[in-house]
């Protein structure tokens, strides 16, 4: 009698991916915490400081409450430990969301021990990866120019992360033909995680918002799907909310920023970066080949439209916009490394989509193989940019 092939059991990317991600992660959040000086160390200070009363609340608080509610649920620890636990948990929830609502959906029900290797790979890659960098190797520049879909220095952007990843499928919703997001329960958790998401950073929020609009516009013209509750209680108003209380709090808060201006390119100038157009197109060298190489289905794509819009909109800030009284923070740039991930993320979904059929496995034409090609760039690119993160000096010192 033939036996069956031995599946390996459901719970097991889990299991793998909980011992994992603190493996790869602790430490380089450890190194950016005692060693690295920025931005853990003031941002940990801020929470502590925010604690004990001596500070205002920031207007983008939550990593700050999130290591105080750590520190009152372990008051053994103290604030800096603290502050690297919420980070593991930041971490954990990422690896979370990344597998379990975009990649595992992939494969249904169907895991075999392929499948559950390319799905760890593809979600702790995600985790990892950096734009393609390696014409500039040479140079030892890895960052300054590009956008970056991970950054390891920043609590802010780590924390909101995981929330734009969920965020981003009830934005979607919008859209959608599921009964699912006509429901209040999907408005209210919608609203809930734009809040949230905001609060982390606004910088996904101010980019996603005109890409809406110009889908919205689109879906007016064709008659298409609108989902008017969902768009105007769980995303607009909630949106519209928090950056107004956001603008309010920045004028009396001691973090600064000052005016916005239309300064294109000042930023970049002001550090005398060039190469910017290639820089861009690296960055988004996977994204930008999956959708060419499959475009006839990549158009009707709604999800990588939108993740597409956004991108494009958080990179025009990055390059077009800039704080008066903090012009070499590059503050807006937050907007494009941000929009980027989540292009990574749900063009990676799609290209697993285009290989993989449930019950049949993983086709592999041309086409595919230049996409895993330029994958596997980002990723060398990734691990070199963790190398070279992890064994970097004090801020005053440090070598991108």
């Amino acid at each position: 009698m033939r036996q069956g092939r031995i599946r390996p059991p459901r719970i097991l990317p889990q299991i793998m991916l909980i011992l994992l991600i603190p493996i790869i992660f602790a430490p380089m959040i450890l190194h950016m915490i005692a060693e690295r000086g920025a931005d853990y160390q003031p941002h940990i200070a801020f929470a502590m400081e925010m604690a004990d009363g001596t500070r205002e609340i920031l207007p983008h608080p939550l990593f700050h409450l999130g290591v105080i509610l750590t520190h009152a649920v372990m008051p053994g620890a103290g604030f800096t430990q603290a502050g690297f636990l919420f980070a593991i948990f930041v971490y954990l929830a990422l690896g979370a969301v990344i597998y379990g609502v975009y990649v595992r959906p992939v494969f249904e029900s169907r895991l075999n021990w392929k499948s559950v290797f390319v799905a760890i790979f593809v979600t702790l890659s995600l985790m990892t990866i950096s734009a393609v960098t390696i014409f500039t190797w040479g140079d030892h520049n890895l960052y300054w120019g590009y956008i970056l879909p991970n950054m390891y220095h920043s609590p802010t952007l780590t924390t909101m992360r995981p929330l734009t990843l969920l965020l981003f499928i009830y934005i979607v919703g919008v859209f959608s033909s599921s009964p699912f997001f006509k429901t209040w329960l999907a408005v209210l958790i919608a609203a809930i995680l734009m809040i949230l998401t905001t609060f982390a950073k606004p910088h996904y929020t101010i980019a996603v918002l005109p890409a809406i609009g110009l889908i919205v516009l689109y879906r007016l013209y064709r008659r298409q799907t609108i989902h008017w509750s969902l768009l105007i209680f769980g995303i607009g108003l909630p949106a519209i909310a928090v950056i107004v209380i956001q603008m309010l709090m920045l004028r009396t808060s001691s973090v600064g920023g000052g005016s916005i201006q239309f300064a294109p390119f000042e930023f970049f100038n002001l550090l005398n970066i060039n190469g910017l157009l290639l820089k861009f197109v690296m960055s988004v060298l996977f994204p930008l080949a999956v959708y060419i190489l499959y475009f006839r289905q990549a158009r009707h794509e709604l999800s990588l439209n939108l993740s597409w819009l956004t991108f494009l909109v958080g990179a025009f800030y990055g390059y077009f916009l800039v704080e008066s009284d903090r012009v070499s923070d590059g503050n807006f740039v937050w907007s494009g490394q941000i929009t980027v991930f989540v292009l990574l993320v749900v063009s990676a979904v799609f290209f697993l989509r285009q290989i993989y059929e449930p019950g049949k496995g993983f086709t592999f034409n041309r086409a595919a193989v230049v996409c895993v090609v330029i994958w596997l760039l980002h990723v060398a690119s990734g691990v070199l940019w963790y190398a070279t993160e992890i064994s970097s000096v004090a801020v005053a010192e440090r070598w991108w």
